[in-house]
Order: C-alpha cells, then structure tokens, then sequence
C-alpha cells in the first residue's frame, strides 16, 4: 500500500510533528540543477542560440552547393574528378589543414579548393587565421594551385594562391 500526498501536506506533517521542513519540491529540483551547472566543467555546457561545429566528412550548405557547381564542371569537361576532405596537409607541429576539396582539373592539374560563406559585405567569411593557414600551404606545397572559393550573388569568386 503506498500513500500519496502533495508537498504542502507532507511540509504541514513535518511543522505538526516537530519535523525540520525542507524545501519543496520545486525548489529541491532547482537548488539540484544549480549544484549540476557548479559541478560541471565550463566546457561540458551546451551553449544557447545556433552553433554550428564541423563534422568531419560531413558537407555543409555551402560546400554542398559548390559540390554540385563541381558536378557541372565535370559534365561539362572542365574537371575530371574531386574529392571531399580527402587531404590533410601537415603545416607544423600540431597545425594541419584539411582541405574541402581536391579537384583533378581536366589538364590533369590537382588543385585544392577551398569553401568560404560570405559575409554580409560580399567578403569571404573567414578569419584572418585561417587565410594565413591558406597562404602557408601554398608556400610549403607550391605545385599545387590554392583556390578560396565563395559565392556572390549567385557567382563563385576565386581568390588563387600558388601556381
């Protein structure tokens, strides 16, 4: 047999028999919650609002769309084949650089490609850290063209580095 009663009741129970009264159940689950966040790493804390993080082998929107702009180029002759995230390329010591596409151009040229969304000035929307990750590459592997590619109303720009 179990007996079932509210919050309120059993606090009243307590307060009549001389019981210490606790918080209720409300402020228990709270005061629980408080204690969770206190005890858990900054870092293990899911943040608000819209993050995105890459997931390797995983194409996002942008990449997508320029995949199918790839497809056409194929069609069309202009490229032989590409590959997605195929390539990474060791800088230094503990820096790599994962390159969205390696493309093998008709002319039998391999060329890395890399996909930037735009910023609302029409601009590529990466940080200088990466562009400079970008020019290294080209330095260090300079038989391969270096191609950042984003859209601009409806048109892929290019910004070519290397050969």
């Amino acid at each position: 047999m179990s007996i079932r009663a509210t919050q309120a009741e059993i606090d009243d129970l307590l307060r009549k028999t001389g019981g210490s009264v606790g918080p209720s159940a409300a402020e228990a689950l709270a005061e629980q919650e408080m204690l969770h966040h206190a005890m858990t790493p900054p870092e293990l804390i899911k943040p608000r609002g819209r993050v995105q993080q890459h997931k390797t082998g995983k194409m996002n929107k942008t990449e997508l769309t320029y995949s199918q702009h790839l497809d056409r180029e194929i069609r069309e002759g202009r490229l032989f084949c590409y590959w997605f995230e195929a390539v990474k390329l060791r800088l230094a010591d503990n820096t790599w650089l994962t390159v969205d596409f390696v493309c093998v151009e008709s002319d039998g040229v391999i060329s890395f490609r890399e996909v930037k969304g735009t910023w609302k000035n029409g601009k590529p929307g990466w940080k200088e850290d990466a562009r400079v990750k970008w020019k290294v590459a080209a330095e260090q592997f300079p038989c391969f063209p270096f191609l950042a590619v984003w859209k601009v109303n409806g048109i892929w720009e290019v910004e070519r580095y290397g050969v």
